[in-house]
């Protein structure tokens, strides 16, 4: 054999084994890909089942149901969460008010629904300024409707 002879044939073998490499490495890649896109897969399902909530979560969920129709009777979804205030009688007074400008809201109280009215009893104290410059602490008082948290029937006291 000569010399080109024992070449070729170790560049042949070189190339073969070279193949069967590059063919398991192609096999194993495959595997992992599909053991990864199983895994996806069954996340994915783990995810888009509910689960049962426990006793605890119930109960939970049924207490905060409870409470905020308590609070809906007692009128509390109708206050501000920021300042405890009835937007619709803030806008009612500030209308007739000398300076608008002035106004400052200090406390706001809310009955709740009248079995004679069906509305909410509101009671709003404020501060804002007189014709002659002065801060005056006032109340306002008027009735809210518990569906639209409208007020009406608004009287200014000093």
């Amino acid at each position: 054999m000569t010399q080109t002879g024992k070449t070729n044939k170790i560049s042949e073998e070189r190339l073969r084994k070279k193949r069967e490499r590059e063919q398991a490495d192609g096999c194993l890649g495959f595997a992992i890909f599909a053991a990864f896109l199983l895994m996806v897969i069954y996340g994915l399902n783990q995810c888009s089942q509910p689960r049962e909530m426990t006793e605890e979560e119930l109960q939970a969920r049924e207490d905060a149901a409870a409470q905020e129709v308590l609070d809906r009777i007692k009128g509390f979804h109708c206050l501000s969460d920021w300042d405890g205030s009835n937007v619709s009688l803030v806008k009612s007074v500030k209308a007739r008010l000398r300076d608008p400008n002035s106004f400052q809201h200090v406390d706001t109280l809310i009955t709740p629904v009248s079995d004679e009215t069906g509305k909410h009893g509101v009671s709003m104290t404020y501060r804002a300024r007189n014709g002659f410059g002065g801060l005056n602490l006032s109340r306002a008082v008027g009735e809210v409707d518990p569906n639209s948290c409208q007020v009406s029937n608004v009287v200014l006291s000093d």
